[in-house]
């Protein structure tokens, strides 16, 4: 299978590592979507571009759950006039079910390039604990405090290891969006595990 062209978008640091700057990205800070996508086809992958969530241009502003739409799609241009064919991307829930929503509507209306995404429940830090065989990742509503407290784990540095080190083989029940997130992204790159 030849390389995709990547751009990853998400919240932060923990999600795509030091793309979250707006500076030129450095193999030696990648985040949790590079982290994942390296897990499951390690050479199809070249990462080309990416940009934090406040980053991407503003088509609207007014209504939350609208303007999420607009963000992917806003995320979708970018990706594609970045010369990318494969925008990856990941947002926190955070106990917003109209922002899920919205997200999974964007996805669906992006044509300018394949998407693998998804909404992280409740947060980016619950995938991390589903990685590492917490059976209750999905059902805390605060994943970041118990990954935090219970694992010690509150840095990139940290999620990044964690998401390496875990194994995607044996999820718990309830990591349901990581799940999803996966299974789009196995389907586009195939499953190089």
């Amino acid at each position: 299978m030849s390389r995709r062209k990547v751009f990853v978008a998400g919240e932060g640091k923990h999600d795509i590592g030091g793309r979250a700057n707006q500076r030129p990205f450095q193999d030696e800070e990648p985040g949790a979507v590079q982290t994942l996508l390296a897990k499951i086809a390690p050479d199809r992958c070249e990462f080309i571009g990416g940009t934090a969530w406040k980053n991407i241009r503003k088509f609207q502003v007014g209504r939350h759950a609208q303007s999420e739409v607009r963000n992917v799609l806003g995320a979708a241009l970018q990706a594609a006039e970045s010369g990318a064919d494969l925008l990856a991307l990941m947002r926190d829930r955070d106990g917003d079910a109209d922002r899920e929503r919205a997200i999974w509507t964007g996805i669906k209306l992006v044509q300018e390039v394949d998407v693998i995404g998804g909404v992280a429940v409740e947060a980016l830090e619950a995938w991390v604990l589903a990685v590492n065989g917490d059976r209750r990742s999905e059902s805390d509503a605060r994943p970041k405090d118990r990954l935090k407290r219970e694992y010690g784990i509150q840095t990139r540095e940290g999620i990044v290891a964690a998401l390496a080190q875990g194994s995607l083989d044996c999820l718990p029940v309830d990591a349901i969006s990581l799940r999803r997130w996966l299974e789009r992204a196995q389907s586009v790159l195939g499953d190089g595990r």
